[in-house]
């Protein structure tokens, strides 16, 4: 068994198979006159697919319908072809204008609406070449530049086992498919095209990709998933730490719930909002937000205000492009420039708060001023209605106050997977960074215990709802460090409670010694002593 590839997990569970890669056909030249043909024979499928799908699947290919009858797309297309250009480039160009106009919405809109455009107009060539789509093997894992709706769709048709992608977002389409579907997934694995032919075995509950997998690692993958614990996780101390989860939509708040999680830690509200012409209203929200209350039946529930933008960018919310839009128009900051939006989303939250205990958390807070100008629309919105609010810590600036911001909510969330990438100045996305920082440098080390302090001095929770919590061997680190809430992905509940209940006093002398470290390797290698018998 080689070293694993390592992704993002877009979808729960574990299992290995052939790996066969799929990419787009080759297309030969055809006339003009047979794209208005191709155009419906593309539409009844859609239609037809739409008509046996269920839930988000349905959801999407009727986008995927609406994008098709889109004038800019099919009435320019059809127009280049009248004029006596080939079907092929009459349809190539119409859907590279169309990607330009949709591109220059936003910076990174070719990872929602374009993604979808490059889907329809895949099905679009495939009618117009008529090209055979050779038969996929049962068992197979899929490989694939990215995932697109309609591969997922095939390859489950073909009883594909699990997926993975070069590029691509938990948040896409395609991996809420596989989530409602069941089949793992992840996504965003450099090399993954390599292990096309080989024997692969794709981890969505860790995010990781491994060829030629032994068999050991196949008899785990096997095994049945561990039940979910749903007792308190409670230190050798006596000190109840809630674990947890980080979700995005009903399905992962049904494994949250299934898994014994003791609430949600984190909602992610994005998917909610993508795809659309406009943002849903508070009424759907109010909806989606009461499923999840209801599912997790009276443990609480952190829903995080809408934090759009960087890599979640919406066309009706980005005007334009951003040079660096991860250092751009996000997260709280867009939401205080859209009252009427944010207001919306604080009804739609205050009112799943009349079903069980809600709580709103605010992304991407970078002062003191920004946490009071929202509070303010708050409480305009809630009148005398309660509603606990919590600040996320995921860039330098907020951590440098974090008592300061302490002193006016109700709870801390240190979101690490951002607050790495800006404290290191490194893009979290970028493969080639991967490298070149490690979550145990003692100085990000410090700067945590730092946040969880200036926690404790103001008498608030400390939560951790980055991928660091989901790792069982650093959960003795994070709590020696002061923090008293982890919020994980649903599949390693019970592993993380396994290890709060193993940890002890030992674990501040720990957090000590590895803030006290010059290197992240020497950090490393005190959690590996720590953790030997």
């Amino acid at each position: 068994m080689t070293k694993p590839l390592r992704g993002i997990p877009a979808s729960a569970g574990r299992r290995w198979g052939p790996a066969v890669m799929v990419g787009g056909p080759a297309v030969p030249t055809v006339a003009s006159a047979d794209l208005a043909p191709a155009l419906r024979r593309v539409r009844r499928d859609l239609e037809r697919e739409r008509k046996v799908a269920a839930g988000p699947a349905r959801d999407i290919l009727f986008a995927h319908l609406q994008l098709l009858s889109d004038p800019l797309l099919a009435d320019r297309a059809l127009a280049l072809a009248a004029q006596g250009r080939d079907g092929i480039a009459a349809w190539q160009q119409a859907t590279a204008e169309a990607a330009r106009v949709l591109e220059s919405l936003g910076e990174e809109l070719f990872r929602s609406r374009v993604a979808d455009l490059r889907d329809v107009s895949g099905r679009v060539l495939a009618a117009l070449a008529a090209p055979v789509r050779s038969r996929l093997a049962a068992g197979s894992v899929v490989l694939a530049p990215e995932l697109l709706p309609s591969l997922v769709l095939w390859g489950a048709r073909q009883g594909a086992v699990a997926f993975a992608g070069l590029t691509g977002s938990p948040s896409s389409h395609a991996c809420i498919i596989l989530r409602s579907l069941g089949i793992p997934a992840v996504v965003g694995v450099p090399g993954v095209l390599a292990l096309e032919g080989q024997e692969v075995l794709v981890d969505g509950d860790r995010g990781l990709v491994v060829s030629s997998p032994s068999p050991a690692a196949k008899r785990r993958a096997q095994a049945p998933r561990p039940p979910g614990d749903a007792r308190p996780a409670v230190t050798r101390e006596g000190q109840v730490i809630p674990v947890a989860c980080n979700v995005a939509d009903t399905q992962e708040v049904e494994l949250a719930a299934a898994m014994g999680a003791d609430g949600i830690g984190v909602y992610r509200t994005e998917l909610l909002f993508a795809g659309r012409q406009s943002a849903p209203s508070a009424h759907l929200q109010e909806r989606r937000y009461r499923e999840a209350v209801a599912l997790m039946a009276g443990r609480p529930v952190i829903i995080r205000a809408l934090d759009a933008g960087s890599d979640k960018p919406l066309a009706y919310l980005h005007p334009g492009p951003e040079a660096n839009p991860a250092l751009g128009w996000r997260g709280l900051r867009a939401l205080l420039d859209r009252p009427r939006l944010f207001a919306a989303q604080v009804r739609a939250v205050l009112g799943a708060a009349e079903a069980g205990p809600v709580s709103l958390l605010l992304p991407m807070v970078t002062s003191l001023a920004e946490l009071r100008r929202a509070r303010e629309l708050i409480e305009g919105v809630r009148g005398e209605r309660p509603l606990p609010l919590g600040v996320m810590i995921e860039v330098p600036a907020a951590a440098s106050q974090a008592e300061a911001l302490a002193g006016e909510c109700d709870f801390l969330s240190i979101g690490t997977n951002d607050l790495l990438q800006y404290f290191f100045a490194a893009d979290r996305t970028n493969s080639r960074l991967a490298g070149r920082y490690c979550a145990l440098e003692p100085a990000f080390l410090r700067l945590l215990g730092s946040v969880a302090e200036a926690g404790r001095r103001r008498g608030v929770p400390v939560h951790l709802c980055g991928e660091l919590a989901s790792d069982p061997k650093l959960v003795p680190l994070l709590l020696g460090l002061g923090i008293t809430e982890l919020s994980v992905r649903p599949p390693t509940v019970p592993a993380v409670k396994a290890a709060v209940r193993a940890t002890g006093p030992e674990s501040r002398e720990l957090a000590r010694e590895a803030c006290s470290c010059v290197t992240a390797e020497e950090a490393a290698g005190l959690l590996t002593e720590h953790s030997t018998p």
